[in-house]
């Protein structure tokens, strides 16, 4: 009897420890980055500490991704093909769409409709979810931040999978430098029309 009690403790422990020996982790990749005031801004939206091979694997997300709408402008978002194929209509894999329609807040939510073993085969312990695409405006700096994040597992049951920390990141938008072609025809021009100007002056 003893020795049953306490393969039974232990089998326990072993599934208490498994169940919480990852950290699951919401990330923006690159973490900072400077950019010339105009230029495109990509991110990457990664997630981090699942299990390779299961058994949690990923069927569902949604979150929210805050940012100045002053200093910069939502271009485009590409979800990548870790929950599925996110073209409903071509592979009816997963289903995956945005709001932008609230200044300085993207929602970004995808579904999958895999079973758990398919989603298993497609993820590793981390992978992107989504980048996206912005266009600085002006010249400053300016965060970018994960908001109302909810992670499920496969659908088929699904149950919220807990997440513990989130990283944000932040761009700094400058003032582009002029090309050295640029400088230099500009050089080029001005000491045109100082040798003209000295010409005309020489003349007279």
């Amino acid at each position: 009897m003893k020795k049953t009690i306490t393969l039974l403790m232990l089998s326990l422990c072993i599934v208490v420890l498994s169940s919480s020996a990852y950290a699951l982790t919401l990330s923006i990749d690159p973490s900072t980055q400077t950019v010339n005031s105009g230029d495109d801004i990509f991110l990457n939206l990664n997630v981090s500490g699942l299990t390779e091979g299961g058994p949690d694997s990923l069927g569902a997300f949604s979150i929210d991704v805050l940012y100045d709408s002053a200093l910069f402008g939502f271009t485009d978002v590409a979800f990548e093909s870790s929950l599925g194929n996110p073209n409903f209509f071509a592979a009816f894999e997963a289903d995956a769409w945005f709001d932008d329609t609230t200044p300085g807040n993207l929602y970004l939510d995808e579904v999958s409709y895999l079973f758990d073993f398919e989603l298993e085969a497609l993820q590793g312990e981390s992978f992107t979810l989504a980048t996206i695409q912005f266009t600085s405006l002006g010249v400053g700096s300016g965060a970018f931040g994960l908001s109302n994040a909810v992670l499920s597992n496969a659908i088929f049951p699904s149950s919220t999978l807990q997440l513990d920390s989130i990283q944000n990141a932040s761009v700094t938008s400058v003032a582009p430098v002029p090309e050295p072609a640029t400088f230099l025809l500009l050089s080029t021009g001005l000491l045109g029309l100082a040798v003209t100007s000295r010409k005309k002056s020489l003349k007279k």
